[in-house]
């Protein structure tokens, strides 16, 4: 998912911000409950697309699992990526020497 191409806490990030108004997810809410609902009728659908949307993809329900540490507005987003870049400053990780990264 592209958490982990835009790293998450499972990855190792030291923070995750999610805006609060986020979409979390691999796949639209609406096309997930076609997949698992196959042949229900459109409300059906609809409601359990809302359902999803609410437990699988809002960033509230992510922040509340531990995946996000912090929901932010949009407008506060430099602000806290300094203060995180200022509080990761002068961080350092002990790593054992390695020829190769694989090895």
């Amino acid at each position: 998912t592209a958490a982990v191409v835009m790293n998450s806490k499972a990855t190792g990030a030291d923070y995750a911000y999610a805006w609060n108004n986020a979409k979390i997810g691999s796949m639209d809410a609406k096309h997930a409950a076609q997949i698992m609902y196959d042949g229900a009728d459109e409300a059906t659908v609809s409601a359990k697309a809302k359902e999803y949307e609410a437990l699988q993809i809002s960033a509230e329900s992510a922040a509340a699992r531990g995946y996000v540490d912090t929901l932010i507005d949009p407008a506060d987003t430099r602000k806290y990526v300094i203060g995180a870049f200022e509080m990761l400053y002068t961080k350092r990780e002990d790593r054992p020497d390695k020829k190769h990264g694989a090895v």
